[in-house]
């Protein structure tokens, strides 16, 4: 189920990418470890669940993937700082691999059209 909230701004580390819509699912299991990755090279810990901002048009996926993070980091070139805006969400719960994400209305898995989605805590 996909549930709007209103969010506030939160620091976070994320990898971008542009890629066909149908990869999507790989490249996130891949793009959430990386992250994990840095913040554990830091000595840092995420400040709540992985989550993607997605948007896909004419089958092309542009997203940034990875953490909320208390504070800001420095980012290593592959790994950036960036925030997660605030406003309107599109929120929803996946368990099990990120291959198995079920397409929205829109056809773009976990995000209902252009908008942001994190995964919440169950």
């Amino acid at each position: 189920m996909i549930a709007r909230r209103d969010l506030a701004e939160q620091s976070a580390a994320v990898v971008r990418t542009e890629l066909p819509a149908e990869e999507l699912g790989g490249w996130l299991t891949v793009a959430h470890h990386v992250v994990t990755q840095y913040l554990r090279s830091r000595r840092a810990q995420p400040a709540g669940p992985p989550f993607a901002r997605i948007s896909v048009v004419d089958g092309i996926a542009v997203v940034e993937a990875g953490f909320p993070v208390d504070g800001e980091i420095e980012g290593d070139g592959y790994v950036e700082p960036w925030a997660l805006p605030s406003g309107p969400a599109a929120v929803t719960t996946h368990l099990g691999p990120y291959e198995a994400l079920e397409p929205t209305g829109g056809g773009t898995p976990v995000a209902a059209g252009n908008c942001m989605a994190r995964d919440e805590d169950p």
